[in-house]
């Protein structure tokens, strides 16, 4: 899966409606070398002006890919900005990521670096996995380990106290999740544990609540 390139002309201001698109066009920028960032969330109320103040912080949110090279070749400031709107949403906080080449000096922003502090969104978290016949790693996502170790609580304490009804509803929510290969294996995982441990608590021949197929995720558009 190739990570999207903006085409010339193109605003620095990318707004997705689904979470997946979000997130892949934020390991897309991570992919090309824009691994600082701001992680933040703003009252959608309050969303137009602080957007406007990035717009006049940083120039480059609005000009095409080529002036984006051309500045950070420069050794200015190339950033990038991602915000999540889900459509048919009420008024609520607006999820953004800031992405740089580098830390941008006297900003007033916390930058961090994701290869040594671990861009964070909800439950997952990005990472560089290497993937079979590749010779480097890429960027990708997977639930942060705090969310993984409290489902496998979950799954074993639901399990043992016969709440099926529970179990078959956690089983379901897992059909949402962004199909990013880590995030496959750690469903596959979880599936898993949920046959396992039913073998060992439940009666022969009794049947575990169906553990779904989680689908690898598609390129999806912007919005």
């Amino acid at each position: 899966m190739q990570p999207e390139k903006p085409p010339a002309g193109a605003d620095q201001v990318l707004v997705c409606t689904s979470p997946a698109a979000f997130l892949q066009r934020v390991s897309d920028a991570l992919r090309y070398g824009l691994t600082w960032y701001v992680r933040g969330t703003a009252p959608e109320a309050k969303w137009a002006g602080i957007e406007a103040k990035f717009r006049a912080r940083y120039p480059t949110l609005s000009r095409d890919r080529k002036h984006l090279a051309r500045e950070r070749k420069a050794g200015r400031p190339a950033v990038r900005l991602f915000v999540l709107q889900p459509k048919g949403r009420a008024a609520g906080l607006v999820e953004f990521v800031l992405v740089a080449a580098a830390p941008v000096p006297g900003d007033g922003e916390t930058w961090r670096d994701a290869t040594r502090d671990r861009l964070r969104v909800w439950s997952y978290e990005a990472v560089r996995q290497t993937r079979p016949g590749s010779a480097a790693p890429a960027w990708t996502w997977r639930l942060q380990k705090a969310r993984y170790d409290a489902l496998r609580s979950e799954i074993i304490e639901r399990v043992r106290k016969r709440q099926d009804d529970e179990l078959a509803a956690l089983a379901a929510s897992t059909k949402r999740w962004p199909g990013f290969a880590p995030v496959r294996k750690q469903q596959r995982a979880l599936g898993l544990l949920l046959a396992g441990e039913w073998k060992r608590s439940r009666a022969h021949g009794t049947t575990p609540p169906e553990w779904p197929r989680l689908g690898y995720v598609r390129r999806l558009k912007t919005r």
